[in-house]
């Protein structure tokens, strides 16, 4: 139970311990979460895959294909390291590649033909819980989640990088109330 104070109502004096545990047991959650069959034998398979691979499954998954330079960005990596886990996923037969055909510079990444229903498979298995979760929240409360998380995962963004840069010194002008 969060403290709570004539000058702090709501108890925010401890939400972030609150928030950081209750992270914790989601993105663990979130990672024991089985791959459908296919998927797993071939992730057996190359045995260098790692969970961090998921995470560029579920962006294409979710934001459909796109280059590798939208993945990198999206992921919020190096164009490197992007470049890196999509070539692991494709020896691993998971992802395809191909030529954009209105900028040849581009190569375009999606979720290969051979796993598109054992992607979509895993993918309901983590949004079944998020769904039931946010129709008990209602839409007032969806709404302030989605934005909280959206400043949380800004702000750890922000706190990952070296030296602090212009876009995460704006962002704190403009804090949601």
């Amino acid at each position: 139970m969060l403290p709570r104070s004539d000058d702090d109502p709501i108890g925010r004096a401890g939400a972030a311990e609150v928030l950081l545990v209750s992270l914790v047991e989601v993105a663990h959650s979130l990672r024991r979460t089985p791959l459908p069959g296919g998927v797993q034998r071939d992730l057996a398979l190359t045995r260098s895959l790692a969970p961090r691979h998921v995470a560029v499954l579920v962006r294409l998954l979710v934001d459909g294909p796109m280059s590798v330079s939208v993945l990198a960005e999206r992921l919020g990596v190096a164009l490197t390291t992007a470049s890196l886990l999509v070539g692991q996923l494709a020896e691993a037969g998971l992802v395809d590649r191909r030529e954009d055909e209105s900028d040849h510079r581009r190569t375009l990444v999606s979720i290969a033909k051979a796993h598109q229903a054992d992607a979509s498979e895993f993918l309901e298995t983590r949004l079944k819980p998020l769904r039931r979760a946010i129709e008990r929240l209602g839409a007032k409360s969806t709404k302030a989640l989605v934005e909280g998380l959206s400043v949380l995962a800004e702000e750890l963004s922000c706190g990952l990088l070296a030296a602090r840069s212009t876009a995460c010194e704006e962002s704190e002008e403009m804090t949601i109330r």
